[in-house]
């Protein structure tokens, strides 16, 4: 038993010896680890730690990992690989503060199994600062995206836009198509030290010279292909694909400021609900002005490459404004004011098939009145002979003559539908009829019903001129060529016919012009139109009276808008009627206003049609409405083609008189509209004359007849 205590004794004092390193094989040290002592939320701070080999032997495929707070693989930020470690190694890495915060304990650690595991761990600590974007820098906005350009045109593009009052210094912020990754990985590009002022935006384009020549707009900076314009700093392929993808904007920290998804691309962070439906070629991804951002897809609508993006323009003024209606004024209203401009008419027009408002345009460029007109080229059912003919008078006269019109797709609009005019850039006439002749009828006694104002205030008229130029020199339009097949001179024979037409409506107005002060609002569509007559609409306090062509019910993404903005008034409003076309030769629209009606009627809101074959009125074709005191007049339909696709021009004018005049024409036709629903069996009034000789010479016959066999 003794002998035995002995050994025991001696083989614990051999075991409590230090081992000289010779004893000891393989065995890496982890001598230290180092970081910044603070860096703000956000930053990529390098962390460098150095890795010891005192053993004996050169030690093969080490990793040494890094870990946040704790040794656990959820934990790792970053690891290093090596194929061997002689005397020693200093493996770094870049860390990501993205959402860390606060004091943090940061490790290095060997990960091997070597003979001596006690000195494999090193450790620091960090204290990342809170950083937060100023408010002013989290209001920023992707405010457009082009990124499905036309084949073999380089004019994919950004746009950023400061809504703020404050200066943004933009250094390192990005935008990037992987937001997903790790801001040291991500595709992107990166801006330098610059400011973006108060309410000014930003233009980030692909090719400068492309998206000059698109737009007219000279880029700010450009990814991919250089030119005079600067270059921002690229990382990866930035480019926008034209299926889908996440396109943020970050700041200096990583943090996400803004995110647009469409297409088929997955969700992320800033961005809530579906993705936008992926443009087509030549269509722009553009953010609605002026409204919150939500951060999903309401906040976006689309548009054609080289659309507008008027703002309502809301002017006041006193003066004198002429209100006039057809078929009771128009055309002498029209006539008179087109012979009393000395110096120029602008004119945009969806068709012209006037030959006697022709005969005035000439007069006109005979007195040495510039005219300049534009045309859409494309209306439904093509150019008639009638238009071609018009357009070759006034350019055989010296105007200047041009069609929106674009044989391979490439338009701005669905269709230019706006019926203007601007004489000597002072006054401005809005209307909804086209000059032709139910529109614009030298018989006052036939004709659709229109309304048309005239205002006389330079502010107003010289917008309208420049929005005429805008449209008027795009990619998209063509001058008049006399020999061309389609939107040329008609055959040299053609004489379009001139007799005045002949009705039995009875002229009950005159055009009248009222002096006093006008608060006017100046609609264009696409542009701006939803959101002021939806505003005007939703303003009403004692009464909507809206008359229309055609009102259609359901739009792409629900209720049209202007439909659901009158029936939220009906507990607010005591006199709310809406009166709409019926005729059987337009189906489409018959379905439309049907279901138009049976919406509104569910809601409890009057609803007439005026069955205008069986009426004085050719259709009701004009698009206004009378909304307490304002007055709108205008040529958009309340379709979402026109709404969102067409240019068209309308005008919103407050003032009681006007609003008393053409409250008096819709309660004319209104009662029209129930004495024809009342009475169907109505003969249509063109009829009247032929039944009326039908039946005196049928009693003529039945006489001779007696006679005969007397």
């Amino acid at each position: 038993m003794k002998w035995n205590a002995t050994c025991a004794v001696i083989v614990l004092l051999l075991l409590s010896l230090p081992v000289s390193a010779d004893a000891i094989s393989v065995d890496l040290e982890m001598a230290w680890i180092r970081a910044p002592c603070s860096v703000r939320e956000g930053a990529m701070p390098t962390v460098t730690a150095r890795v010891n080999n005192p053993g004996v032997e050169v030690v093969s495929n080490v990793t040494v990992s890094f870990y946040l707070d704790s040794v656990d693989p959820a934990s790792r930020i970053g690891r290093r690989c090596y194929d061997t470690v002689n005397v020693y190694r200093r493996p770094s890495i870049t860390w990501d503060t993205t959402g860390v915060t606060g004091t943090h304990t940061i490790l290095a650690r060997v990960d091997m199994m070597d003979d001596n595991r006690s000195n494999n761990v090193a450790m620091t600590e960090v204290h990342v600062r809170p950083v937060r974007p100023r408010p002013p820098e989290q209001r920023l906005l992707i405010s457009r995206l082009y990124p499905h350009p036309w084949p073999n045109e380089q004019t994919e593009h950004v746009r950023i836009h400061n809504p703020t009052d404050t200066a943004v210094n933009l250094y390192n912020w990005r935008l990037t198509t992987t937001p997903q990754q790790r801001p040291d990985e991500q595709t992107r590009v990166v801006f330098p030290n610059i400011h973006l002022d108060p309410h000014a935006t930003l233009h980030i384009a692909q090719n400068a010279t492309a998206y000059h020549a698109a737009t007219g707009i000279t880029a700010d900076y450009v990814y991919g292909d250089g030119s005079n314009v600067p270059s921002l700093e690229e990382h990866g392929w930035f480019i926008l694909s034209n299926d889908g993808a996440r396109l943020c904007l970050k700041d200096g920290y990583n943090h996400t400021i803004d995110t647009v998804v469409y297409g088929d691309a997955q969700n992320c962070t800033g961005w809530h609900g579906p993705p936008l439906e992926a443009p087509d070629a030549g269509v722009v991804l553009t953010r609605h002005p002026r409204i919150r951002d939500s951060n999903g897809s309401t906040d976006w609508h689309r548009r054609s490459l080289g659309a507008s993006s008027w703002q309502p323009r809301r002017i006041t003024f006193t003066g004198n404004v002429t209100v006039f209606a057809s078929p009771d004024n128009a055309f002498s209203t029209v006539r008179k004011a087109i012979a009393n401009a000395s110096e120029s008419i602008y004119l945009n027009l969806y068709t012209f098939t006037s030959p006697w408002l022709c005969d005035a345009l000439c007069n006109a460029l005979a007195r040495n009145v510039s005219v300049t007109l534009l045309l859409e080229g494309q209306p439904v059912g093509g150019l008639s002979l009638k238009q071609r003919h018009m357009a070759a008078r006034v350019a055989g006269a010296g105007g200047t003559v041009r069609y929106m019109y674009e044989g391979d797709g490439k338009r701005r609009y669905r269709y230019n539908h706006a019926k203007y005019a601007v004489m000597d850039n002072h006054t401005l006439l809005v209307a909804s009829a086209n000059w032709g002749t139910t529109g614009m009828s030298p018989t006052p006694g036939y004709g659709n019903r229109e309304w048309g104002i005239m205002l006389h205030n330079d502010t107003l008229a010289g917008f309208a001129r420049r929005l005429l130029l805008d449209d008027h020199t795009g990619r998209d339009v063509v001058s008049f060529n006399a020999s061309n097949a389609t939107y040329g001179a008609p055959p040299s024979l053609y004489l379009p016919p001139r007799w005045p037409p002949e009705g039995d409506y009875q002229a009950c107005y005159r055009a009248r012009t009222i002096h006093g002060t006008f608060t006017c609002i100046l609609t264009v569509a696409p542009d701006n139109a939803e959101r002021a007559i939806t505003t005007m609409l939703s303003g009403a306090q004692r009464r909507i009276l809206v008359e229309q062509a055609s009102v259609e019910p359901w739009w792409s993404n629900g209720c049209n808008p202007l439909l659901a903005a009158v029936a939220e008034r009906r507990d607010t409003c005591n006199d709310i009627r809406v009166l709409l076309n019926q005729h059987p030769s337009y189906i489409a629209a018959c379905r439309d206003n049907n279901a138009t009606r049976a919406y509104l009627e569910a809601r409890n809101i009057s609803t007439r049609f005026l069955y205008t074959n069986r009426s004085p009125l050719v259709n009701v074709h004009t698009k206004g409405a009378v909304v307490d005191n304002a007055t709108l007049i205008s040529s958009i339909n309340w379709n979402e083609n026109a709404v969102r696709h067409n240019r068209e021009i309308g005008i919103i004018v407050e003032n009681p008189e006007v609003a008393t005049y053409f409250a008096k024409l819709f309660n004319h036709d209104w009662h029209l509209a129930g004495e024809e629903e009342e009475h169907p069996q109505v003969i249509h009034h063109g009829h009247v004359k032929l039944v009326a000789v039908i039946m005196a010479w049928t009693s003529a016959v039945g006489i001779l007849v007696r006679h005969w066999r007397s």
